[in-house]
């Protein structure tokens, strides 16, 4: 592996420096510093510019940056700079499909972030809580983003209680419980279907319980709307809202929704609504697109990704995501798609 310059390895704590302190004023600033130094030293990203026809000159603001798509992170090596990455988080997936690896340079620059993001839109911090995660299955795919920051929240409540389980829903629902009686505020983050097991199986009074759903069905039942899935988790659990998080393998920060199924940005991160087909034409506000996102954390892969996925942006910066876009999976890795 070549070695980076000390040039470049100056560059990037630099901008590790902006983002850490990026605010509404200087998102599309650093964003264009970002860009700039992912050109230069992603080779993945680089060709897909080059493909595109893009002179990388003439990207002045945030609606010309051009996003990678996210199948990239399946069939390359999604990397900017030289590096031996600490950690690689791979994607589920389902049988047969190839999963998406993302490489992680810096689990503390990670942990950091994802932190920020749930202090950012959760307003709240970590402590005198207690974090459970329901995964059933994750553990079969290689390192699990999600269980990753949901261990990591664990362990940053500094709550013995706290328990990440992938069967054991008596033991969950015990330390749950115990966590209430002894004045902490508990969490519990889960993929969609494995919660919706819990509902049927053990219905539970949760009062004041933070349920986090981050979707996930995985063939695992028939296909729920949000609200459908909203719905029977608060009549099991007697539960106000049900709370949701929108992150994945490909993307080191997260948005959260409070109850409304609509998510709330954190500072790293700017959601762009593409048209399906003509993914450089932005579509106005709360009309439904393709979501482009900006995620600045991700500062040693590309920042700037077209995702699979389809929603609305409303007029105050927030975003609904409403499904798949349909046969996103069919594309591979052609750069020339868009």
């Amino acid at each position: 592996m070549q070695a980076e310059t000390d040039q470049i390895q100056a560059s990037r704590q630099a901008l590790l420096r902006s983002v850490q302190s990026v605010s509404h004023a200087t998102f599309e600033d650093i964003a264009l510093q970002v860009f700039r130094f992912q050109v230069a030293h992603n080779v993945t990203y680089r060709e897909y510019v080059s493909l595109r026809n893009i002179d990388p000159n003439s990207v002045r603001s945030l609606i010309d940056i051009p996003y990678l798509p996210v199948s990239a992170f399946k069939f390359r090596a999604v990397k900017t700079g030289e590096f031996q990455a600490k950690e690689i988080f791979q994607s589920s997936g389902t049988t047969g499909n190839t999963t998406s690896r993302h490489f992680v340079r810096d689990p503390e620059w990670y942990k950091a972030n994802t932190l920020g993001c749930w202090m950012d839109v959760m307003g709240q911090s970590l402590h005198k809580h207690a974090v459970f995660g329901l995964f059933p299955g994750y553990g079969k795919h290689g390192t699990s983003s999600l269980i990753y920051m949901t261990e990591f929240f664990a362990q940053a409540c500094g709550e013995s209680i706290s328990f990440i389980t992938s069967t054991d829903m008596n033991e969950l629902i015990r330390r749950i419980k115990q966590a209430k009686a002894d004045n902490l505020q508990p969490v519990l983050i889960g993929v969609t279907h494995a919660l919706l097991k819990l509902a049927a199986e053990h219905p539970t009074e949760f009062s004041g319980l933070i349920l986090i759903e981050t979707g996930g069905m995985k063939g695992q039942g028939p296909e729920l709307t949000r609200t459908e899935v909203h719905t029977i988790l608060q009549e099991a659990f007697k539960l106000e809202a049900i709370y949701s998080e929108y992150g994945m393998t490909e993307l080191l920060s997260q948005a959260y929704s409070k109850g409304d199924g609509i998510f709330e940005l954190p500072k790293t991160m700017h959601i762009s609504i593409r048209d399906v087909l003509l993914r450089d034409q932005e579509v106005a506000a709360n009309k439904n697109g393709a979501i482009h996102v900006i995620d600045l954390a991700n500062i040693d892969s590309c920042a700037f990704i077209a995702l699979d996925d389809l929603g609305r942006k409303y007029d105050d910066g927030r975003f609904e995501v409403l499904g798949r876009i349909d046969h996103s999976d069919t594309r591979g890795c052609n750069l020339m798609t868009f």
